[in-house]
């Protein structure tokens, strides 16, 4: 296998091992994650320099980023607001959610049009004169033009419930790649994070993956053929939702022989394998 196909290999093995948990890690610490259309026009979050071991993140495993709130925190969440409001008739639908404080609590939505789902916080901007006003368990307060309404969570259409399987998976066969070439390449972690960004992806208000939301043009990670919207639906086999963070996974797989991931795009099953040696 050619040196440029091994690496290309190891980078997508690495970005799906590390850049979900970072991008919760940054979500969780309270600092702002830039929106995909906020991109082009903003430089990249500055990180630190220096490499830093997968020990340094530590901390990240003490924390379960989609524990129920308790009746106090979601009171302090949404003091301002209530739940006497009209639904909203936009073209939205809400996926999931995670309550917590005002500065933690955040909301998947997807616009309907555009089949994309991307997260919001509080006061932040959905659309056109659209801002996130409060966020419950199953359901949202948007403001509309000084207008407050609803948005529940939906039930997914009863057609990907029943009436149609699920796509049977494309599998390529599998390729070779060296152990010590990964270990090497994860001391380039910190490009991969400015090229990519990810949030968790839901299902019926159910946790299932993680989405792909931003993946910069031209970047190494597209030219590997990744792509916009992309969700991480399973690893050797296991659902992304089992895993809490990236440290179960990295440990779990850290000295696997057998590499699979599956990928969903387009309403397509993609599967990669991939055979460490």
């Amino acid at each position: 296998m050619h040196k440029k196909r091994v690496f290309q290999i190891i980078l997508i093995s690495l970005f799906i091992l590390f850049a979900a948990d970072i991008a919760l890690k940054i979500i969780n610490s309270h600092l702002y994650v830039e929106k995909p259309h906020d991109a082009a026009n903003k430089n990249v979050l500055s990180l630190k320099k220096e490499t830093k071991p997968f020990s340094a993140y530590g901390k990240i495993t003490e924390r379960n980023l989609f524990q129920g709130a308790s009746f106090a925190q979601i009171t302090g969440n949404n003091a301002d607001d209530s739940l006497d409001h009209p639904k909203t008739d936009l073209k939205l639908t809400l996926k999931g959610t995670v309550v917590s404080n005002r500065k933690r609590s955040f909301a998947i939505i997807e616009d309907t049009n555009l089949k994309a789902q991307n997260l919001y916080h509080i006061n932040d901007n959905i659309g056109s004169g659209v801002t996130l006003s409060a966020i419950f368990e199953d359901r949202v307060v948007i403001n509309r033009n000084g207008r407050k309404e609803l948005l529940l969570m939906f039930q997914e259409d009863k057609q990907d419930k029943k009436g149609e399987s699920r796509p049977t998976a494309l599998a390529e066969p599998p390729q070779r790649i060296q152990r010590q070439e990964i270990q090497e390449a994860a001391s380039d972690l910190r490009s991969l994070m400015r090229d990519v960004r990810i949030i968790p992806h839901f299902t019926s208000g159910k946790r299932d993956g993680f989405t792909v939301t931003y993946l910069r043009e031209g970047s190494r990670l597209s030219e590997l053929g990744l792509q916009k919207n992309d969700i991480i639906k399973a690893i050797n086999g296991t659902s992304s939702e089992e895993f809490k963070n990236i440290f179960e996974i990295f440990n779990k797989y850290s000295d696997a022989k057998t590499l699979n991931l599956e990928v969903e795009r387009d309403n397509q099953v993609l599967t990669i394998n991939y055979t460490v040696e």
